[in-house]
């Protein structure tokens, strides 16, 4: 797999903020706009003009060959090397508009607010539709504990959030900034909205916040551990990073969620479960393939036109219920 190819792979990802955004739903959108009335529906052929603009369009950012080596360096905490590369991608492309929000990515994890809200607006300046750069802003005030601020600003973009896994990490911000104001009304409302049968695994980190806020740390890690066995790890890492941000929970030596107050000489709760149990990893997985904005059905099955597509996570979320 070529470094690009991983990048790719890793561009979904999010730790309190969204490193570089969706780039391949991103091209796959700029593909279909592409096409124009140049293209014949009846035909699997597009025009030579056509064509040549949509593979044109489609290859990466100048620039977008080294990001696969900042976002390493990124994740490895080694956050000012990052940086370097980083600036190094806006030499060849000061247009990057996903260089600058890694490097807003990378001050934020630095704590350097002001440097961070800068690179972010910087994103904003270049790709002024873009959601991630938006989204991050508000995770700024989130993070400087500004809740208030925070929900007002993660409110405002929430009609912007094209994607079931944007809508539901600001739904789930602006829950937060409830529960961590004590203001339990609005909270559950949110709470309601969500029954364990979406296509993100935003229900279980619900009611694991409601349960942790309780003073019930249990039922709270059970909630985090059904949405391990659900969900894949990279959906689970964009909801937990929050949670370990916040102090409430934290990843273990094995790469686990954990209680950090539970007894260091007490087996994990994730331990004693099934060999096929999923613990959710601090790095993400891969990028999932299409857009997840489609249609539901009530059990969470997407439409694509006339066709249904089953919901790949319903008979696992079931099978999990049935052993309760």
């Amino acid at each position: 797999m070529s470094p690009l190819s991983l990048f790719y792979r890793f561009s979904l990802a999010v730790t309190c903020v969204f490193w570089v955004g969706v780039v391949s739903v991103s091209i796959a959108q700029e593909q279909k706009a592409n096409l124009g009335t140049n293209h014949d529906p009846s035909s699997n052929q597009t025009s030579e003009p056509s064509q040549k603009k949509l593979t044109e369009d489609s290859q990466p950012m100048p620039g977008s060959e080294l990001l696969p080596k900042a976002l390493q360096l990124f994740l490895a905490k080694k956050f000012n090397e990052s940086l370097e590369v980083v600036d190094q991608i806006l030499k060849i492309n000061p247009n990057h508009h996903h260089a600058y929000n890694l490097k807003g990515a990378n001050y934020t994890k630095m704590k350097n607010w002001s440097a961070a809200e800068s690179a972010f607006r910087q994103a904003l300046s270049v790709a002024p539709n873009a959601f991630e750069p938006k989204f991050n802003l508000a995770e700024l005030l989130f993070l400087q504990g500004q809740y208030a601020q925070a929900r007002q600003a993660f409110t405002s973009i929430l009609h912007l959030a094209n994607l079931d896994i944007y809508k539901h990490l600001t739904e789930f911000k602006i829950f937060l900034t409830y529960l961590l104001e004590d203001q339990l009304p609005p909270a559950l409302e949110i709470a309601k909205k969500y029954d364990g049968f979406e296509t993100t695994p935003i229900y279980y980190f619900v009611q694991g916040a409601l349960a942790y806020k309780e003073g019930n740390r249990a039922k709270a890690m059970e909630n985090f551990d059904a949405a391990a066995r659900i969900f894949p790890a990279y959906l689970n890492h964009n909801f937990a990073d929050t949670l370990i941000e916040l102090g409430w929970i934290q990843v273990n030596s094995k790469g686990m969620l954990d209680d950090p107050d539970a007894p260091k000489q007490s087996p994990s709760i994730t331990n004693s479960k099934p060999k096929d149990f999923r613990p959710v990893s601090i790095t993400p997985a891969r990028t999932p393939v299409g857009n997840l904005s489609v249609d539901t059905n009530s059990n969470g099955d997407q439409k694509n036109g006339d066709a249904e597509i089953k919901n790949p996570f319903n008979d696992r979320r079931n099978m999990y219920r049935e052993t309760q």
